[in-house]
């Protein structure tokens, strides 16, 4: 069960740490974007007709063994985009590609029951991690006026990662959930 258990452990700290300055992060944290009007709204006011949002901008990963299944690194996009590619130490990745490691999603961004038109979630899934895919990842966004946009994520995976005392204390935490 010991086994079991630890394969499942996934410790993901995501650390959003915002380049923006004071002005423009009271700015975006004072939205009320409950509609794509509102999304146009807010590019007007930034000029800008298309905008990466929000992206986590460190990704650090603990995991018990060799290689993790899977991560997404996830960024948010407003306006009109015509293309999105990702980057990996400005380097294409090859995201259309069936047989790669990397696959490039996205979908409507949806919040308090509305799916925007303008307002989109993109994810980079990396397949098979290992710490040989440390490093920075970029999406860079086109918009079809040109306007290429662009958000970096630090990705760090640790992996064979043994800590006695956060094993012991995940078990704890799986333990006391299963006798609820």
């Amino acid at each position: 069960m010991k086994a079991a258990f630890t394969t499942a452990l996934l410790l993901i700290m995501l650390l959003d740490i915002n380049i923006a300055d004071a002005r423009k992060r009271k700015k975006r944290t004072d939205l009320e974007l409950n509609s794509d009007a509102d999304v146009l709204e807010y590019l007007e006011r930034q000029e800008q007709d298309m905008l990466i949002f929000k992206c986590k901008r460190l990704v650090m990963v603990k995991w018990l063994h060799s290689v993790l299944p899977y991560i997404d690194l996830q960024c948010q996009v407003m306006g009109d985009v015509i293309e999105v590619q990702w980057f990996y130490n400005d380097t294409l990745l090859d995201t259309g590609n069936m047989a790669s490691r990397h696959m490039s999603l996205s979908q409507p961004h949806y919040r308090k029951g509305t799916f925007y038109d303008k307002w989109f979630d993109y994810k980079l899934r990396l397949l098979q991690v290992t710490e040989k895919d440390n490093g920075w990842y970029t999406i860079k966004a086109k918009s079809p006026q040109g306007l290429v946009e662009q958000g970096i994520v630090l990705l760090e995976v640790k992996t064979n990662y043994s800590d006695d005392k956060w094993i012991e204390w995940m078990e704890k935490v799986y333990k006391d959930s299963s006798d609820m």
